[in-house]
């Protein structure tokens, strides 16, 4: 087994594990892979066993973990995931120097399952997590949107959404230029 690899995120929060405790769920964590969908979840004690498909492989896999958040107010780590038969033992964010870091742990040595696909799920919850960062009022609006809407998605759906709304906002800016275009050019 190899050491733990540390990820800096390059994300400025100042969060503790309440507040990571507040903002992920095991059903919105396991949601925020761009490729899962969570066709069920259930508690056993401390640890979640969630039944997922891969829309990208189309397979149904298990994923059983266990998520934990640290009670002490001085603690650095924050949110800690331990799995069971995934290519790594744990997943750990904590604090350090003001900015949030990411620790693997366990990177087991055999090739990762197709399902599993930890970059993509990482990218999906530092992508998350930027939102986060500045509350800006195109932040704020992404949240709401990510929140009420999309993450409830399945993978599918969200793609059509995605779609839908490029396609709309791609319609407005035509619309703007030939109006512009119409008095610019006919005045």
């Amino acid at each position: 087994m190899r050491p733990p690899e540390t990820v800096d995120t390059g994300l400025a929060l100042d969060w503790t594990a309440r507040d990571f405790r507040a903002h992920f769920t095991p059903e919105k964590l396991l949601r925020l892979h761009p490729h899962w969908h969570l066709n069920d979840l259930a508690a056993e004690g401390a640890t979640w066993r969630a039944v997922l498909k891969n829309h990208e492989t189309e397979k149904d896999f298990e994923l059983v973990f266990r998520l934990g958040f640290s009670d002490r107010p001085d603690d650095d780590q924050c949110m800690r995931i331990e799995f069971e038969d995934a290519p790594l033992e744990a997943l750990v964010f904590e604090r350090a120097a003001g900015r949030i870091v990411v620790r693997l742990e366990g990177l087991r040595p055999q090739a990762a399952p197709d399902d599993f696909q930890l970059e993509l799920w990482l990218r999906g919850i530092l992508g998350y997590l930027g939102m986060y960062t500045r509350p800006t009022p195109g932040r704020l609006i992404n949240r709401l949107v990510m929140n009420r809407f999309l993450i409830p998605m399945n993978p599918s759906q969200r793609k059509i959404c995605i779609m839908i709304y490029r396609f709309t906002v791609l319609e407005v800016v035509v619309i703007l230029l030939i109006v512009m275009g119409y008095f610019f050019f006919m005045r």
